[in-house]
């Protein structure tokens, strides 16, 4: 009598490429959650660098290694999704991190309410070096969203874990390289519920190669996204695209204008990078709690007496 496969709660798929040093971050995010029925699937896309996988993940048998030729990021997840063996797909991007209790967290919604498909959490926006920037209350985003979502679609993939009924309804369009995420997430809002988990649970790393954060990414994404979403579904109206590409335009001017730092903000960078460099050596605990807080004081003091001098 043959013995039976038992198959791992939730599937999770890494694609990368090079980038080596933050997929290892990543995976070993995935390997210290506080939930522990699951499979790692790294797809290797085609790295021009020389990929060694460090011992204790090249035997832990959670995690499987696949290489292809360089496709792109839908290419892999596909690939990755394709070998999956999971009730539950979950996605990480090799720049980002899950925090420990990610998966036990939405396994454990999943499991209290069945019907959930497809569900996202908020998220929290760090630098390169995992320094805390922001936190994006996304999981709000939540309900029968679509044809909102063709506009407005705050989901960060590596939030997301769905039901592996879905992947074989949907896939990410592998023609498009910049906004294919978004495009599958409309895809699924057409017909079922969007979930979503107002606690963060996921690091991203904000970064050169961001496209959110790349003027000219950020509007080619969204003319993929407007595009596939008006050419799949001829019954949107008129007036609805016609919005939805003068959005583009309004979108892209506030974006230009976030990326101009203002004066406290170079602040902060600068005071950030000082301390980056000195808790290397030195106490971390005095640079937070001491000379970051005394500096930021000092310069309100004199922002405060700079506007007294103005009038």
């Amino acid at each position: 009598m043959s013995k039976k496969v038992i198959k791992p709660r939730v599937s999770v798929i890494i694609p990368f490429y090079n980038r080596f040093e933050w997929t290892i971050q990543a995976v070993n995010s995935v390997l210290s959650q506080t939930y522990k029925d699951f499979e790692v699937i790294l797809v290797d896309d085609g790295s021009n660098d020389k990929i060694i996988l460090p011992p204790y993940i090249k035997k832990n048998k959670k995690v499987r290694y696949y290489k292809t030729a360089h496709g792109g990021p839908s290419k892999s997840r596909n690939y990755g999704m394709s070998l999956a063996d999971g009730e539950y797909i979950a996605f990480l991007d090799s720049d980002d991190l899950f925090m420990p209790d990610k998966l036990e967290k939405q396994v454990s919604l999943v499991e209290k309410y069945r019907d959930i498909r497809f569900l996202h959490t908020s998220y929290v926006l760090v630098d390169a070096e995992c320094n805390y920037l922001k936190t994006y209350e996304s999981g709000h985003f939540s309900g029968m969203m679509y044809p909102e979502i063709i506009n407005n679609c705050p989901i960060a993939t590596p939030t997301v874990m769905l039901h592996r009924q879905l992947i074989s309804e949907f896939k990410f369009p592998e023609s498009v390289r910049i906004g294919e995420d978004n495009i599958l997430w409309i895809q699924i809002s057409r017909k079922y519920f969007i979930n979503g988990i107002i606690e963060p649970l996921v690091r991203v790393r904000k970064h050169d190669s961001n496209t959110a954060f790349d003027v000219e990414k950020f509007r080619e994404g969204r003319m993929n996204i407007l595009n596939y979403a008006f050419t799949h579904d001829t019954s949107l109206s008129k007036s609805f695209m016609v919005r939805s590409y003068a959005l583009v335009g309004s979108h892209v001017k506030s974006l230009k204008g976030n990326c101009k730092q203002s004066e406290e903000e170079k602040i902060d960078e600068l005071i950030n990078r000082i301390r980056r460099v000195i808790t290397n050596k030195y106490i971390k605990s005095f640079i937070i709690h001491g000379v970051y807080p005394a500096v930021k004081s000092l310069y309100k003091i004199y922002v405060r007496f700079t506007k007294n001098d103005e009038r």
